[in-house]
Order: structure tokens, then sequence, then C-alpha cells
């Protein structure tokens, strides 16, 4: 029991120092920046796209491609951002020495501050869909020409898909945090990345492309569109959970007997 009220009150304080930084901003920005698109088009172009075009295929259509853009460039370079941000505040403040002294152990700190991350990375989802729910509503609003949605957005297929994605992400998660917190040079953290980020757009259509986590993703955008399938005999979804806690446990060990921090 003390040991969860440790972890809560520990977490609280690593969500507290999120508050007005980059990486909150970067999320709510990023959430909402697709949605912002599509609904400027829907104002200005309405016959390009819009429930006139699309109609009862509305929902469908825009899913797909708001994610098209966002899983391949927007969301993994925004986890990149927001990951090494909140992993390397203390660097950046030079504060380890005093988070150290603080009456909670390393390991106690250390998920503290990655489930900030990981409930960062949920809120964007959040964001994300309420962006695109609200999206042709907002539209109609300022272009009165446009009809509202014959159906209701179909709330099971948004929330599995965003369940899938976030699952896919968790790899990218964990090794960035890794990278961060064993390197205090921001360069390196984003650097390598990036790095992966773009290695893995030309991985992604190897026949072992499923070893490179940073795939996944990729993977389940041309499962969800329909225009293709994951790896053969390979469930990237359970490997993303396995990559996520051997890359956090791998993390964890790193970040104990690092024997500078700050």
């Amino acid at each position: 029991m003390n040991n969860m009220k440790t972890f809560l009150h520990s977490f609280r304080s690593e969500w507290l120092k999120t508050r007005h930084t980059a990486a909150s901003w970067l999320v709510i920005i990023g959430g909402f920046f697709m949605p912002v698109i599509f609904t400027l088009i829907q104002i200005i172009k309405p016959n390009s796209f819009s429930t006139l075009v699309f109609g009862a295929e509305f929902w469908n259509v825009i899913l797909v491609r708001a994610w098209e853009f966002t899983s391949i460039l927007l969301m993994p370079f925004g986890v990149i951002l927001a990951t090494s941000l909140i992993a390397q505040i203390e660097f950046k403040n030079n504060a380890w020495k005093q988070v150290c002294t603080t009456p909670q152990s390393m390991t106690t700190i250390f998920s503290a501050k990655l489930m900030v991350i990981v409930m960062m990375l949920a809120q964007f989802f959040v964001y994300f869909n309420l962006g695109l729910w609200l999206s042709p509503y907002v539209a109609a609003f300022f272009n009165h020409s446009l009809p509202l949605p014959d159906t209701i957005l179909p709330p099971m297929k948004y929330a599995a898909d965003a369940w899938a994605f976030f699952i896919t992400y968790l790899p990218i998660v964990a090794l960035q945090y890794l990278v961060s917190l064993r390197f205090g040079n921001f360069l390196i953290s984003i650097g390598t990345g990036l790095g992966l980020v773009i290695m893995s757009i030309f991985l992604f259509k190897w026949e072992y492309g499923y070893t490179v986590p940073y795939t996944y993703n990729l993977y389940h955008f041309l499962i969800m569109s329909g225009q293709g399938a994951g790896p053969k005999d390979v469930n990237i979804y359970a490997l993303s959970f396995i990559f996520f806690f051997a890359l956090s446990s791998i993390a964890l060990i790193s970040f104990i007997f690092k024997k500078q921090r700050g």
C-alpha cells in the first residue's frame, strides 16, 4: 500500500512537470492537427472531401486518410519528441541530484515518468478521435452548404484502431525512453529515433521487417486500410508488448546502474 501511495505521488509530481511544457503542447497540437486540416478542406473545398462526396462511407474514409499521414510521419516523430522532452526534463534543469535524494526508489522514479509518457500517448488518441468526430460538424457550421453526416461515427471501429495503433507505438516509446535516459544529449536521442523511423519506412516491406518494432504502426495501417496485411504468421501486437516490456526492463536496469545522471 505504501509503495502504491509513493508511486501515485511520484506520478502526480511527474505529471505536473509536463504542464505547459513543449511536450504537453505537442500532444494537443499533434492530436488536433489532422482533424483541423480535414475540417478546413471540407470548408474550403467541399467537392473534394466531404459528406457530399463520400456519403455513408465518410467516417471510414476520414479515418483511413487521417491515419495515412499520421501513422507514417506525424505520430512517430511526435512520440520521439515527446518522449525525449519528458525523459530529459531533469537533464535540462540539472535536477537529477534533487530527484534522486527524494524518498523514492529509482524504480518508482523510472516507472512514474514512463507512465506519464504512456498516458500522454493515450491523451493524443483522445484528442485525435475527438477532432475527427467534430470535423464534419464544425465544417457544416462554417459552410452551410454542407449536410451533416447521415450516419454516426462508428465508435467501436475508431476505438479498435486507436487501441491497435496505441499498442504498436509502445515499443517506440520504450526504446526512445531508454536512449533518452542513457544519453543526456537531446540531439543523440532525437537523431536515433528519426534514424530508426526513416529506416523502418524502407524495411517494413522486407520479409523480416517485423524484427524492427518501428514498422508495426505501418503494418497496422495497411491492415486497417485494406491495402495489405502484416507479416505472415507474425502477431505484431503481441510482439509490440514483448518489445515494450523487454526494452523497458533494459532501460530500467540501465537507469539504476548509471553512475552519473546529471
